[in-house]
Order: structure tokens, then C-alpha cells, then sequence
């Protein structure tokens, strides 16, 4: 029945959307500031939402031992974060230097023992973000990414996505060009049009 995008808002924790790319890409419409699922994107809710408990449940059994501590730290750290912050990676702003954009976290908490491990791992990642940044001017994504790899001896520019890291593109995209990736990101940098490593 759609909501209002007030309401989306408030529920996302986030007055940042996509919904002019969600639009374009066909998966809502937007009339009077109500916001609605068109089947498309009805269509790939039901294909996303099982997908974090599924590649949970695969975790949990490849990496057993591992798996039960991570997610044991993490509860005990989320239970310890007095806000509710959203269950989604904290998007970067490029226009702020790489420091995190608003959101809107609700200021009652939910029992970490019911969220997956990517919220989990959200929440933690998050609060450790801000707690960085309230302390530095440079965002915390650029400082363990970017600058983590410059010395004073210059560096190609070209060689810095090959050195701060991004993951194994999707074959098909422009990025797959670039060649197999070296490393990791010591963070991730999730932008409004989509995530970095590859979330184009």
C-alpha cells in the first residue's frame, strides 16, 4: 500500500535515499510523497531478505568455533550501544570528506540476540565510526583506506584502488577490467550510489 517517504525515512534512520535511482531502476513509484513497492521491487524483497540468514547459516557451519565468538563479541558490543542504530553499513558522504552523512538512530534498543550477523556487524562498525570521527577531522573510511597506503615517496594514482583494496568485481561490470584484487579495504565505504568494495 506504500508508506510516505516521511516514514521511510524514519524507519531507514536516514533522510539519505535512493529513491531517484530506485525509480529509474523500476522498483518504486513515487506520487504525493507516498512511496510504494512496484513489483519488481516486491520481487527482489523476496529474493534479498532470506539471503542474510542463509549466508549466516553457511558461516556457522564452515566456520564454526570462529562464527560462535565473532557473534558473541559482537551481541555483547551491540547490547552495550544505547541507541538504535540502523542494521545497514554507515553510508560515507563524498562532498563531507568521507565523514559519515546524518542519520536518525531511534533512541530505544533492540535485543542484539535477534539481529543477523551483517546487522550485527553494522551496528558495531557504526558506533566505532562515530566514536572515531567525533575525535578527527579526516572520516575514519578515508584515514584506514586512502591515506593508510601513501608513504612520502608519491604512488600512482592509478594504483590506489590495487593497494587500499576492493573486492572481486562482478564479472560483467566495468570494474572487472581493473584486474584481480591484491587486498581488502580496512573499511568499508558505502556511498549513495552504492557500496565500495563493488556495490555498483
Amino acid at each position: 500500500g506504500g508508506i510516505t517517504v516521511v516514514q521511510l525515512h524514519a524507519q531507514a534512520r536516514t533522510a539519505k535515499d535512493s529513491l531517484a535511482g530506485l525509480t529509474r531502476w523500476g522498483y518504486v513509484r513515487v506520487a504525493d510523497s507516498v512511496v510504494t513497492a512496484t513489483r519488481e521491487g516486491r520481487t527482489a524483497q523476496r529474493v534479498w531478505e532470506p539471503l542474510a540468514m542463509e549466508i549466516e547459516s553457511r558461516w556457522a557451519s564452515r566456520f564454526e568455533a570462529a562464527y560462535q565468538q565473532l557473534r558473541g563479541t559482537l551481541e555483547t558490543f551491540a547490547a552495550a550501544i544505547e541507541v538504535d542504530f540502523p542494521d545497514y553499513l554507515p553510508i560515507t558522504s563524498p562532498t563531507q570528506n568521507g565523514r559519515l552523512e546524518p542519520f536518525r538512530p531511534l533512541v530505544t534498543g533492540v535485543d542484539p540476540r535477534g539481529l543477523d550477523l551483517s546487522a550485527l556487524l553494522s551496528r558495531v562498525l557504526l558506533a566505532y565510526t562515530l566514536d572515531f570521527e567525533r575525535e578527527s577531522a579526516i572520516s575514519l573510511p578515508v584515514s584506514a583506506n586512502t591515506l593508510r597506503v601513501l608513504d612520502a615517496e608519491p604512488i600512482p594514482l592509478r594504483d590506489l584502488p590495487r593497494l587500499s583494496g576492493v573486492l572481486q568485481p562482478y564479472p560483467d561490470g566495468w570494474r572487472a577490467k581493473a584486474g584481480a584484487p591484491q587486498a581488502l579495504p580496512h573499511h568499508p565505504m558505502v556511498l549513495h550510489r552504492g557500496g565500495f568494495p563493488d556495490g555498483s
